[in-house]
């Protein structure tokens, strides 16, 4: 498969493809390349640099390099279109050289922003879980904490929205977010669970209310795909925080049932995106 918006963000480029490794890929050590595969090496490559025939009669023309994603160490490996009409397309995985995945494992290749070609693996749960972690760090939370406190805070006096803005935060720019927006959410559905009203959490000492966390649906990180601001309370979901770890965490097809209960009741979403597109937005690619 080709990398998706999901992957550019995590791995700054459009240019790759991953699968998953099947037992007998692991066993006889080698791969088959297909589709976006197959046309990622030969167009880094170059097709008449690749070798037609076994790898044992041109060795060097065979050996191709890698910067092994897992180590950031160079590899090489052996790259050959096996059968001379050039249908089968053959990468050799090898222990010695460093790169041979097991089966049931995700392979991944991609070009990065030095035209060089990574290649790397993970586990499925390592892979479905890539780049997911809370969206707001602790200087926002202690934001929406104070603000929450403040009991002189009126719903309707809360914006509905934040403009398209970035920032710098630990070197790396960001999409600015306002817990105001947030706020906004939470007050909104009553400080509950979105997902059930029923989930209990503690009740916070600071504001006096059940425990609840803000979550983008559509998150901060594609705000570059879209002309409207993702920072809008139509885009925000109130969560208890086990359910908020679950759109994040959880394997696809329970990420699925979360994200589908959200995205049901929200007509201003459904109009921005559809259904699977946003699943692609979570990573939740069968693989």
């Amino acid at each position: 498969m080709k990398f998706e918006n999901y992957h550019h963000v995590f791995f700054n480029t459009n240019k790759g493809s991953f699968s998953r490794v099947t037992d007998r890929e692991y066993f006889d050590s080698q791969i088959t390349l297909t589709d976006a595969e197959e046309d990622l090496v030969v167009s880094y490559f170059g097709i008449k640099n690749i070798h037609v025939g076994n790898v044992g009669s041109n060795k060097v023309l065979a050996s191709k390099p890698f910067r092994h994603y897992n180590t950031g160490k160079f590899i090489d490996l052996n790259l050959v279109f096996p059968k001379p009409n050039n249908n089968e397309l053959r990468l050799y995985l090898s222990q010695r050289a460093g790169f041979k995945p097991r089966g049931g494992q995700v392979w991944f290749m991609f070009i990065d922003d030095q035209d060089i070609l990574n290649i790397g693996s993970l586990e499925r749960k390592d892979w479905f879980s890539l780049g997911q972690k809370d969206e707001y760090d602790l200087d926002f939370l202690d934001k929406l904490d104070t603000l929450k406190q403040d009991s002189e805070t009126k719903i309707n006096s809360l914006p509905d929205k934040s403009e398209i803005a970035t920032q710098v935060i630990q070197s790396k720019s960001v999409y600015k977010r306002n817990p105001r927006v947030a706020l906004k959410r939470v007050m909104l559905a009553n400080y509950t669970c979105e997902i059930d009203a029923s989930h209990k959490t503690f009740t916070s000492a600071k504001w006096q209310a059940p425990f609840v966390e803000a979550h983008h649906l559509i998150p901060m990180a594609f705000q570059n795909l879209f002309n409207e601001s993702l920072d809008d309370v139509s885009n925000i979901v109130s969560l208890c925080p086990n359910c908020h770890r679950a759109f994040h965490l959880s394997i696809p097809e329970e990420k699925k049932r979360y994200i589908s209960k959200v995205y049901d009741s929200r007509k201003s979403i459904q109009r921005l995106i559809s259904r699977n597109d946003i699943y692609g937005l979570y990573n939740c690619y069968d693989v």
